[in-house]
């Protein structure tokens, strides 16, 4: 092949890649040297070079490179971290944080006429709402599905690596490239190679789309069903997460229902600004009493509801004692560190027929006439 052609090639664009359709890329790349081996010679040199940012990465691969290099690939695989201990005929390389291609993840298939390539580099960026770390790592990508494009990249590649590879792997790899640069491709290969990539691109599209709008959807959900000001659930919340257990479970539940003695006071005497203090000041102490599995909702205004799974009445007295004790001992911040907050509780153990909010806000009711900062069981 004539590499002065093909270095006149127009350079590939890079696409913003998720990492999650990348590795979809990355794999069905790899799995592309299994296709037709029949009907190939068994002397045909093969190339896989792959860069992998940490030793984690390629140990999750690991069984695959074993498998390709004893069907007589030469792969070559390079990543942070101790190149020890790789499955036989899997040459490593090992990179630092200095190297230029440290950022890098790349997989390179040259295998006769098949030639195939991925470029991506680390951007440091994470698509916003992203349910893991890993899923939503964003990369500058490109990729083809040109032989001479594939060639280009390996020997790029191999050209950094040539002092840190015995000399008859460099040897195995342009064998490998030369076979492949020799190698006739039909106008049909390049159509179909042309139409492959069009064709990943969209795929790339679509999971790009898919990913962002699967973020967006968890925060408008997140959004619509949690209080803004406390980080608290909110009545939206409660609502379907008690019309999803309503008929699910026959577990004991108690509820507690919380209410901020004086906030009106609070909010005449100083501002609203230590009113809002004394929410989140509230909600701090009734997420800190609390257990993980219990649920704080704040319902409005200066009411909180807690719910309580497999609590019975003395338990669910006990946390309301020890919430008004938390509250009564809490004072805001500057400027009003003279201002204490206190709070009244209505308890109440659901029957059979589920929690009756009425009976449980009429028991707050009871609680706040007897004199405030008590505790009353419906």
């Amino acid at each position: 092949m004539d590499h002065t052609e093909h270095a006149r090639r127009p350079s590939r664009a890079t696409r913003r890649s998720t990492k999650r359709s990348l590795l979809a890329l990355s794999h069905a790349m790899e799995r592309s040297v299994d296709v037709g081996r029949e009907w190939v010679p068994a002397n045909q040199p093969s190339l896989i070079i792959s860069l992998f940012q940490r030793r984690h990465y390629f140990d999750v691969e690991r069984e695959r490179y074993a498998n390709l290099a004893i069907d007589g690939r030469t792969c070559i695989v390079a990543f942070a971290g101790a190149i020890d201990h790789l499955p036989p005929g899997v040459h490593g390389v090992c990179l630092d944080d200095t190297d230029a291609l440290a950022r890098e993840w790349v997989l390179i298939v040259i295998d006769g006429g098949l030639g195939t390539s991925l470029v991506a580099r680390d951007i440091d960026d994470l698509l916003p709402g992203a349910s893991s770390l890993e899923a939503g790592r964003l990369f500058e990508g490109r990729w083809s599905f040109s032989t001479a494009d594939a060639i280009d990249e390996a020997q790029r590649i191999l050209d950094v690596f040539a002092e840190r590879l015995p000399e008859h792997v460099l040897a195995a790899a342009n064998e490998a490239i030369n076979a492949a640069s020799a190698a006739r491709v039909s106008l049909a290969e390049r159509r179909l190679a042309a139409v492959t990539d069009v064709l990943v691109s969209s795929v790339d599209d679509a999971y790009f789309r898919a990913d962002r709008m699967e973020g967006e959807a968890r925060r408008e959900k997140e959004l619509a069903e949690h209080n803004p000001l406390t980080g608290l659930a909110n009545r939206r919340f409660l609502e379907r997460f008690l019309t999803l257990g309503e008929h699910e479970s026959p577990m004991r539940l108690a509820a507690l229902l919380v209410d901020l003695d004086d906030l009106k006071s609070i909010n005449d005497e100083h501002n609203h600004l230590a009113g809002d203090l004394a929410i989140q000041s509230t909600a701090r102490v009734l997420t800190e009493v609390t257990r993980p599995q219990d649920v704080v909702v704040r319902m409005g205004g200066d009411e909180f509801l807690i719910l309580l799974p497999g609590v019975g009445e003395d338990e669910a007295m006990n946390v309301g004692t020890r919430i008004v004790d938390r509250i009564g001992l809490t004072h805001l911040p500057e400027p009003w560190t003279d201002v204490g907050l206190g709070a009244s509780v209505g308890v109440q153990v659901a029957g059979s027929d589920g929690l009756d909010l009425e009976a449980l806000d009429a028991s707050l009711y009871r609680a706040k006439a007897e004199g405030k900062g008590r505790v009353h069981l419906a």
